[in-house]
């Protein structure tokens, strides 16, 4: 599932390539961060019945997360990993089980800017060479150690070797499929 900021606005979309829209989200992630999380899929998002036509799309502001967070291990340059926070650490066989999903993050003069898609933790799962998925929980651990995380936080962790169809999903631009 891939999640975008609604143009214009402090709102989430939910990307529907097949018919060429994104349809508006009601809330912010604090109202439906949580179920993602735990696994539910796109029928757990609140949709309000409207949509927007399909569109380049720019990267997500900052504003659109509680609390941005840079590993102290992440250098301010190249390509990071976003961790967005579906739910609080405690009470988690593993922290893995607490995250929404994840968004490229690029450096703009020394700013994390995240990119245009969040794509939700199981389809980045799908997707993740071998011992990523290892590393991000050592790396939530750490923050949490730190500061203690919470639904709607960006955790910006460093990303090393990532494969480039899954660095493809959270710089691509989408394309409306072709309909028969």
């Amino acid at each position: 599932m891939n999640l975008v900021q609604l143009r214009g606005q402090l709102a989430w979309g939910l990307l529907d390539e097949t018919r060429g829209i994104i349809r508006d989200i009601s809330g912010g992630l604090s109202a439906w961060a949580p179920l993602i999380a735990g696994g539910a899929g796109a029928w757990a998002l609140p949709l309000n019945g409207r949509a927007e036509p399909l569109r380049p799309l720019a990267g997500i502001e900052p504003a659109m997360f509680k609390r941005v967070m840079v590993s102290a291990s992440c250098p301010a340059q190249g390509r990071a990993l976003g961790v967005v926070m579906g739910a609080c650490l405690t009470g988690r066989r593993s922290p893995l089980q607490s995250v929404c999903g994840y968004v490229g993050v690029t450096w703009e003069a020394g700013e994390p800017r995240p990119g245009p898609i969040l794509v939700t933790g199981e389809e980045f799962a799908e997707r993740a060479p071998g011992g990523q998925a290892d590393r991000l929980a050592v790396a939530l651990l750490a923050r949490e150690e730190t500061a203690a995380l919470a639904t709607g936080d960006l955790v910006i962790v460093p990303w090393t070797d990532p494969a480039p169809d899954l660095v493809d999903i959270f710089w691509r631009q989408p394309t409306t499929a072709k309909r028969p």
